[in-house]
């Protein structure tokens, strides 16, 4: 879901808000299941692991946008090659989706 200039600089923080956008987009679904289904469906749904993996979908998306690793270690070459943002960002949507799928 990449908006503008996949690679441009000036357009990430807008890829990352639309990132968070796709994945906080369940929230009314959780709203309604929780407050307006009748409570014997709404007692077997388990609402955190949902919230969990979503979590780690916005710390990613974050963390991406702002290239946390390589500002604060430029002249580490270990972390500039096994910890990038960009790596990181896929382990957390990894581990979301593992989260998700057990979920469902």
């Amino acid at each position: 879901m990449t908006l503008y200039l996949r690679n441009s600089k000036e357009t990430k923080h807008i890829n990352a808000i639309a990132y968070i956008v796709a994945g906080s987009s369940c929230l009314p679904g959780f709203i309604h299941m929780i407050y307006y289904s009748e409570d014997k469906l709404a007692l077997q749904f388990e609402i955190w692991p949902w919230l969990v993996g979503g979590l780690f979908y916005a710390v990613g998306a974050v963390l991406f946008a702002v290239h946390f690793p390589e500002r604060m270690f430029q002249e580490s070459r270990f972390i500039a090659t096994w910890f990038q943002s960009h790596t990181i960002f896929h382990f957390l949507i990894l581990m979301a989706a593992i989260l998700h799928f057990w979920a469902s």
